[in-house]
């Protein structure tokens, strides 16, 4: 299932079973969307995420709503345990920087303080989400 897609960056997130999937380098002119259900092939790459699939094609096979994202423990994502999955955690962010392509957050979550990073989304973050 697609989770977030970027046609400008020609990425696409998939889950699957709880588990996250990046997808570069997608054919993205059949405009996938959060929820589409697809079938995907391409090349696999290692990367310090998780696997990526590079160079891939998707048929799109259905859609469904997108579901609950996981609880994500500040253990967990310490050991790296979410890398690529769609999670939900309720963190305070420290600081951020907005590039061109993604957010690069400093979030304070359950004592520890920690770095993410995530696609920029299609609106400009609110200025509410730094510190004064």
């Amino acid at each position: 299932m697609v989770t977030w897609t970027s046609s400008q960056l020609r990425t696409v997130y998939l889950t699957q079973d709880g588990r996250g999937l990046r997808i570069d380098n997608a054919d993205t002119s059949r405009n996938p969307a959060p929820g589409d259900l697809v079938t995907v092939a391409g090349l696999v790459r290692l990367t310090d995420t998780g696997p990526t699939l590079t160079n891939a094609t998707m048929s799109r096979i259905g859609g469904a709503e997108l579901p609950e994202p996981a609880k994500a423990s500040a253990t967990g994502l310490i050991a790296g345990m979410h890398n690529l999955d769609r999670i939900e955690i309720e963190a305070v962010v420290r600081r951020l920087n907005a590039g061109p392509k993604s957010l690069n957050l400093k979030l304070a979550y359950a004592g520890r303080t920690f770095q993410a990073t995530a696609p920029m989304p299609p609106e400009a973050p609110p200025a509410s989400w730094t510190p004064a």
